[in-house]
Order: structure tokens, then sequence, then C-alpha cells
């Protein structure tokens, strides 16, 4: 029996087929990856929004502590703060600090041009100067020193 030369049939169609498998395989590689992208993508720019939102709330806040008084009643030293809003944007204060030490928290709400007094618990010494620290939610800070006489 002579043996036949030339191309095999199998060949060509196991040529064919690989092919095929290679364009399948990368052609969902690629819309695997670009699904990848989109939402990557899609969630930093989410991130970006939120985060030029707080900050521009930041700017916009503006207030200043506009007195400090100190006080006795039966035996307890306090402090009533007033804060005034002076910025366009409502504030919420969460913390006021005295020396360096929480003495308040909540979340008082003050509107734009309004002020509002906080009484705080404090042991506060007489003729010696209060370092009075107002936080709000935004996360502004104002500090201040007071001297009670």
């Amino acid at each position: 029996m002579a043996s036949r030369k030339g191309p095999s049939r199998r060949r060509a169609l196991s040529t064919v087929i690989t092919t095929v498998m290679l364009v399948s395989a990368v052609s969902i590689l690629g819309s695997m990856l670009l699904s990848w992208g989109t939402s990557y993508f899609n969630n930093k720019q989410l991130i970006i929004a939120n985060q030029l939102a707080n900050r521009t709330n930041y700017v916009m806040e503006n207030y200043v502590v506009e007195d400090a008084w100190f006080y006795t009643k039966s035996g307890t030293n306090y402090a009533n703060v007033t804060i005034r809003d002076t910025g366009t944007t409502p504030i919420t204060v969460s913390n006021i600090y005295v020396n360096n030490t929480q003495q308040w928290s909540g979340a008082q709400k003050i509107a734009a041009g309004n002020a509002a007094t906080i009484t705080v618990p404090d042991a506060w010494k007489s003729s010696r100067p209060q370092n009075i620290w107002v936080h709000t939610a935004a996360g502004t800070d104002v500090k201040q020193v007071w001297l009670p006489y």
C-alpha cells in the first residue's frame, strides 16, 4: 500500500477549532476586564464625589465662639458657651472640650446667622485661662482661650 502524502483533513479541522477557542477565550476575558474596569471607575467616581461634597461643606462652615460665661450653681461649676454661625450653611456642634478634656457631646444644630448657648459642666478655677474648643460634625474646629473672674 502506498502512503498518501499531503495535508490531513484532521489538522485543518483542529486549526479551525483552536482558532475559534482562542477567539472565544480572548472575547470572554476582554468582556470581564471591561466589566471590572467600568465598575471600578464608577466606584472611584462616587468616592471622589462624596469627598468633594464633604470638603465643600467643611469650607462653607464658619462660626465663632462669641462668649463663654463661667458660674457656680449648687456647688458645681458650669460654663455657658455661646456659638454664632457666621457662615451661609447651618452647623451641627458635636463636641465641646475645655482644657483638652471633652465636657459636652451632642448634636446642637445652629442655623446660619443664629447663635446658641450650650451649658457645659466644667472644673474651672477663677483667674486661670480656660481653653474652649468647639468641634462640629463636619470636622471644623474653633479654639479660644477665656479667662473667668
